[in-house]
């Protein structure tokens, strides 16, 4: 068994850095598992999530499902992965989706 010996102004410094990289780490849970939730949201938290635009967005509103209010409109998570997966991700063959002329 070996002893390491460590001076305490650098045993300070470790334990300052692990708390703040405990810190961090719980953020990220934190932000993962709202990501989880199936829960309503704005347009731009949607588009962040799918990685399209707010018009892509806006343009397929009825397709995807939506709720608004007044001018709010909001998206359920599930909503956006059905269609998403449903629409885009599930083709298996590489051809193009419009004829080219």
């Amino acid at each position: 068994m070996e002893v390491v010996v460590i001076e305490s102004d650098t045993f300070k410094k470790l334990t300052k850095t692990l708390e703040i990289a405990m810190d961090t780490f719980l953020t990220v849970m934190d932000e993962n598992q709202e990501l989880k939730e199936d829960r309503w949201m704005s347009v731009e938290e949607a588009a962040k999530y799918v990685g399209f635009g707010k018009q892509w967005l806006h343009k397929r509103k009825e397709d995807i499902g939506f709720f608004q209010d007044g001018s709010s409109i909001r998206f359920k998570r599930s909503h956006l992965d059905a269609y998403c997966k449903g629409k885009y991700f599930k083709r298996q063959n590489l051809t193009p989706l419009r004829k080219k002329y």
